[in-house]
């Protein structure tokens, strides 16, 4: 899967694996996505990335089922982690029917 490539160390192609990256240094999607949502709402000192009462809520709800949709759920195969990926690698516009920005909601499409 070409985006589990850029999870891999470095990113110089140009480089022999040797020459690029630090060896253990990879990270997985979960940790990545904790760095974006929990992390960086704890580096930048707000109450978000978590849902807890108090925090902000920003959330979208995406919709595996809209035309075109990349992506396809196999309910009974698919772990709930799998289903994560699957969303963070192929959800586009598209997928996305509900968004909600400090908990309003600011958009809703079917």
């Amino acid at each position: 899967m070409a985006h589990s490539r850029t999870r891999e160390d470095g990113t110089d192609t140009q480089l022999s694996k040797e020459a690029r990256g630090v060896a253990g240094s990879r990270i997985t999607l979960l940790e990545s996505y904790w760095m974006g949502t929990v992390g960086g709402a704890q580096v930048l000192d707000i109450p978000a990335g978590q849902f807890k009462p108090g925090y902000y809520f920003d959330a979208l709800c995406i919709s595996t089922s809209q035309a075109n949709s990349d992506i396809t759920i196999y309910h009974e195969f698919d772990s709930p982690r799998d289903v994560f990926e699957k969303l963070i690698a192929y959800a586009s516009s598209h997928n996305i029917i509900k968004t909600w920005v400090n908990g309003k909601l600011v958009q809703s499409r079917n």
